[in-house]
């Protein structure tokens, strides 16, 4: 039986939320922003360097949630947050969405 939501758990998600949104907060500057006016962080933060640093928080936090035996899944989100179907329309599946990205996600745990 899963346990409650402990301490170390809900550190590990807080963290992966805040990572969330300073990459999202990145990816912004850069699709919004002229490139001459980048920070030397934002040049450095790539789409594909986001993807590999992303993957490696949420391999933590689901470790954590895991040893913490308070793990009940994850939902993915689209860029504003809004909740992204497994079935987007007949046929499609959630890859195809645009918003998609692995690394969009609302982890769940215990209560």
């Amino acid at each position: 039986m899963a346990r409650k939501t402990t301490k170390a758990a809900q550190a590990a998600i807080d963290h992966y939320n805040a990572c969330l949104q300073h990459a999202e907060g990145v990816l912004r500057v850069r699709a919004t922003a002229p490139v001459e006016s980048w920070t030397d962080h934002a040049h450095r933060w790539t789409p594909e360097y986001v993807e590999a640093f992303m993957a490696g928080v949420a391999h933590t936090v689901e470790m954590v949630l895991s040893q913490q035996g308070c793990y009940a899944g994850f939902y993915y989100v689209g860029a504003t947050g809004t909740f992204l179907h497994n079935r987007v329309a007949a046929g499609a599946e959630i890859g195809d969405n645009p918003e998609f990205r692995e690394w969009r996600r609302v982890y769940i745990a215990r209560g």
